[in-house]
């Protein structure tokens, strides 16, 4: 039943996503993918907080900015922490509260680094290069401004707090110190691999939603012990 309720609000959503022009094809498919495993793990409560990323990455922060379509590269770069973790829970009778905060940390990071980016480009005034503090350009891999990492971290609470409201078995703090870190681990590696051309952006937030779901896990269980 689990998965196909999950399947079922997943092509709604997606399909709806489709219709305003937010995703492609590709990028409606895999979001229904990783739609469909975050409910079967964690019930309507995972797919809930899953929307709200969605919601909070969809925010024009800048008048006049082009939207672009979301593509399947950055459904899964951004959700395919999450839908492990969901494919994960949903092979087990009772889902362990560190899976669950795992499961809400990724995509606060996901959440905190996408709300960051565009809050600081458009409020943040001139960025520093994570790594150096010196000034960079707008836009450019690893640059950071307090006014974006504040507004991250805010994101991040946001998740956490939902997370709690929804009556998902996880700690506030734990998740916003799991969206903090994925937010800041994003930053130092676009600072340094992406921008030698190592790594893509792709494997960044994938990177940032897996640092994330880490440290909540982590935190989650001291907390417990």
């Amino acid at each position: 039943m689990q998965w196909a309720l999950g399947a079922a609000f997943s092509l709604a959503f997606g399909l709806a996503a489709l219709a305003l022009k937010a995703v492609d094809k590709r990028g409606m498919a895999a979001g229904v993918c990783v739609g469909t495993a975050a409910y079967a793990g964690f019930g309507f409560s995972g797919f809930a907080l899953l929307i709200l990323f969605v919601a909070l990455g969809s925010l024009r922060w800048k008048r006049g900015k082009k939207r672009v379509r979301r593509s399947a590269r950055h459904a899964l770069a951004n959700g395919a922490v999450g839908a492990l973790l969901g494919l994960t829970a949903a092979a087990l009778p009772t889902p362990p509260s560190a899976l669950t905060a795992a499961f809400a940390g990724s995509f606060a990071a996901a959440a905190a680094d996408t709300v960051s980016g565009e809050v600081g480009q458009a409020w943040g005034g001139c960025p520093v290069l994570i790594s150096t503090f010196r000034p960079v350009a707008k836009g450019e891999n690893g640059g950071v401004t307090w006014v974006g990492f504040i507004a991250g971290a805010a994101a991040a609470g946001v998740m956490g707090l939902t997370a709690a409201a929804l009556g998902m078995n996880v700690s506030f703090e734990a998740v916003l110190a799991g969206g903090a870190a994925g937010n800041i681990a994003d930053s130092l590696l676009g600072a340094t691999l992406e921008r030698r051309g190592l790594i893509g952006n792709s494997a960044v937030n994938f990177a940032c939603a897996g640092v994330g779901a880490a440290v909540s896990a982590l935190l989650s269980m001291s907390m417990l012990g």
